[in-house]
């Protein structure tokens, strides 16, 4: 990865508060089946900048699911 690489995500971006319940359903049914979850926007944020990334925007393209594209670089 080269200072003008841009790595995509297509991943759930939840929302730090208000959460759409379907998007609640999602993360519940995660969290249960897998023993994982759903990551918020400040979750995503930390995750991509303990590996020196960062975050230059969420794009989000389905609201109800809150399925969004996250682009970062170094």
């Amino acid at each position: 990865m080269n200072e003008s690489s841009v790595i995509l995500l297509d991943e759930m971006a939840l929302p730090n508060q208000d959460i759409d319940w379907f998007a609640t359903q999602t993360d519940i049914t995660m969290l249960t089946a897998f023993g994982s979850m759903e990551r918020t926007e400040a979750q995503w944020h930390n995750l991509l900048e303990s590996v020196d990334l960062k975050v230059q925007g969420i794009f989000t393209y389905t609201y109800s699911h809150r399925l969004s594209i996250i682009a970062a670089t170094l």
